[in-house]
């Protein structure tokens, strides 16, 4: 499939969207008391900007939190009110943006599609890629292997884009990975891009592991969770999160939803927001977004043949299990999530050994309303997990990985999910 034609992909083409972080601060503030972190809360779910990238599960625990210039006065007269303890971490995020996105965005003005999409095979998965390009490989590898893919288009987004998953197999039983639920975090949506290809070209070649897989498990991989944000941080904020539903709020920054709350399981308790400017917004009820309706939609008509949901999101390097809404909250087959995730981890860490730590949702930070709780919780799919890919962190670049991560960072994950998928399988009944 040739398409003759050219894509101006113009990011970032404007200063002022390279500069939006310039003056920010990171701030790491420690609640020393249970009010101290229920002050924290509040912070976090205000309509103050406060971009919490690691927030406090306990008292005495660091939080990391990203504020904006404008706001930077507001925040620290709201610190000193309540008596938090803070410093300001030597990390200019605004000049990592600068100095990570200069380059690739003078490499990314102008594509040619018919070089790019001719061979999927030469395909750049080494660079970050847009939405229409990440489409158009989708259904470039459909169209060259009818027989061994399927594109599954499970929705749209609220601006109309597809929510198109490529299946790679034809096994009943299936694995379930979505990447990029939250806009910011490029390296997921690359990885699962990165993961297709390679299972192909695994497979083509006569990996007997991948091959062996493949006959008895299929993948649904879905790129692009939250393409119209996606898009969002590629023009015009480099690190929004949530969704570009319109909230009815006059400021551009009070958009969207954080579709990673919207799910109906502990909805709007812990870990979120009512507020429709807040980074952590859980929608005005649960299920209130197309995109979250229709992986609702998807699995539940599908949960009796899929045996794995996997989530890929960015910073940290965890292997996370449910639940995210306590720290004290767990699935009644938590040892055997814990053994797979274990094995998973130790086949990740021999690619390029980097460290993976395993543990729950909940006791990273709470967090109610997600998409593997709710999995966990109200479909038959028995494993369930969030991966937290690199860094691990933030002085390693946090949500803005330089695109020489993107390879290495795929061939890891990419690792860790063949040895879960081959551990699920020897537990699984025989077809």
């Amino acid at each position: 499939m040739i398409f003759i034609c050219f894509v101006a992909v113009v990011l970032f083409t404007t200063l002022s969207a390279l500069e939006k972080y310039e003056g920010s601060a990171l701030l790491e503030i420690i609640p020393e008391s249970a009010l101290d972190q229920k002050s924290l809360q509040k912070l976090e779910h205000g309509e103050l900007m406060v971009d919490f990238w690691k927030a406090a599960a306990l008292p005495g625990q660091k939080s990391i939190a990203l504020v904006r210039k404008e706001f930077k006065r507001e925040v620290a007269k709201y610190l000193r009110k309540h008596k938090l303890k803070w410093i300001k971490l030597d990390f200019n995020v605004g000049k990592h943006i600068r100095d990570v996105h200069f380059t690739w965005l003078e490499k990314n003005k102008v594509k040619k599609i018919e070089e790019i999409y001719s061979d999927w095979k030469r395909f750049p998965y080494n660079e970050y890629n847009g939405y229409e390009e990440i489409s158009s490989l989708l259904s470039q590898i459909n169209a060259e292997f009818p027989n061994m893919t399927r594109l599954v288009t499970i929705g749209q987004s609220y601006e109309g884009r597809n929510l198109s998953a490529l299946r790679i197999g034809t096994a009943k039983r299936g694995i379930w990975i979505d990447a990029g639920i939250h806009a910011r975090e490029w390296i997921a949506v690359s990885s699962a891009v990165y993961m297709i290809g390679q299972i192909l070209k695994d497979y083509n070649k006569g990996d007997p592991k991948v091959r062996h897989l493949m006959d008895n498990i299929s993948w649904y991989i879905l790129p692009m969770f939250n393409p119209d944000g996606y898009e969002f941080t590629r023009t015009t904020d480099r690190l929004w999160r949530k969704s570009r539903s319109r909230n009815n709020v006059s400021s551009i920054n009070c958009d969207g939803v954080d579709l990673n709350r919207n799910f109906d399981v502990d909805f709007g308790v812990s870990g979120t927001s009512m507020s429709p400017c807040s980074h952590v917004y859980c929608g005005p009820h649960a299920f209130s977004e197309p995109e979250t309706i229709s992986l609702r939609r998807f699995l539940k008509e599908n949960e009796r043949n899929l045996v794995a949901y996997v989530a890929l999101h960015t910073f940290s390097q965890l292997w996370l299990m449910p639940f995210g809404y306590g720290a004290n909250e767990f699935p009644l087959d938590i040892n055997e999530l814990n053994a797979t995730a274990l094995e998973a981890v130790q086949a990740l860490r021999s690619v390029h050994h980097s460290k993976y730590h395993v543990m729950t949702s909940g006791q990273l930070y709470p967090a109610s309303g997600d998409g593997p709780d709710w999995v966990k919780t109200y479909t038959k799919i028995p494993y369930c997990y969030t991966i937290e890919l690199r860094p691990d962190h933030y002085r390693k670049g946090g949500f803005v990985l330089p695109e020489s991560e993107i390879i290495p960072t795929g061939e890891e994950v990419y690792a860790g999910l063949k040895a879960m998928a081959e551990h699920i399988l020897k537990k699984l009944p025989k077809n």
